[in-house]
């Protein structure tokens, strides 16, 4: 206890004191922040006052933050990303609790990122992977593989999204919400013209009893009307099978 104040952390009941007065704060209340987002901040928070020794939160400055960052860089060695963590955690701290101005920090020792080395697979490990998928599944892993498409390309494909007379795939709002053509492997094109097939067959199914069309996503039902109960419009994935 300072004049009459008790200070949070010399007692040993930091983390939870600061648990309650981020919760207490209707401003934050607003932000909808769940209970995950507290946990981490108040761990960071926690982890922070016992590296300054319980020194008064009020008391705290931009200096013991970057002495903290650096600590963590050089001496804990963690991740790129757990010293970020830590850093929105403090800002988040010291803005919202303290009321006080965070400052610019420089000088801190930044956490080395560790260069990512993908896993690729040899076209046996492939082949055996696919072979063992059941159908329609195999046929979207083939797609994947094949095509060079994204799990939520591949997903949102449409019949009209295929031009088999040219050999090309037809990618809409990829990455970058841009448009791609791709050329479909010769290969596929047995099982995607089957594939084809089946996708005729649950469209008039659908239509003989009585669905109202495919889904056309965002304004694409408004603004194309005449697809919605086209079969070009008709989804590529036989996914309610």
């Amino acid at each position: 206890m300072k004049n009459g104040k008790v200070i949070s952390g010399l007692d040993g009941s930091f983390h939870g004191n600061i648990h309650i007065r981020l919760k207490s704060r209707s401003n934050i209340l607003i932000s909808n922040i769940i209970d995950l987002f507290l946990n981490t901040y108040a761990i960071w928070t926690r982890k922070f006052q016992s590296f300054t020794k319980n020194k008064d939160p009020e008391a705290l400055s931009p200096s013991d933050v970057k002495d903290f960052l650096t600590f963590l860089a050089v001496k804990q060695k963690v991740s790129a990303s757990s010293q970020n963590q830590a850093f929105n955690a403090l800002l988040f701290f010291f803005r919202n609790i303290l009321k006080k101005d965070f400052g610019k920090i420089d000088g801190v020792v930044c956490a080395k990122r560790k260069p990512y080395i993908p896993v690729v697979l040899s076209r046996e490990e492939i082949d055996d992977i696919i072979n063992k998928l059941p159908y329609p599944y195999s046929l979207m892993a083939k797609l994947l593989y094949g095509c060079g498409l994204r799990l939520s390309e591949c997903l949102n494909l449409r019949v009209n999204n295929f031009n088999f007379d040219a050999g090309v795939l037809t990618v809409h709002d990829g990455k970058g919400k841009k448009d791609r053509t791709v050329p479909l492997p010769e290969t596929l094109r047995p099982e995607l013209q089957a594939h084809l097939e089946r996708i005729k067959k649950l469209h008039q199914k659908d239509l003989k009893d009585g669905y109202s069309g495919v889904f056309m996503m965002n304004q694409l039902e408004k603004n194309i009307k005449m697809q919605v109960k086209s079969l070009s419009g008709s989804g590529f994935s036989l996914r309610r099978h």
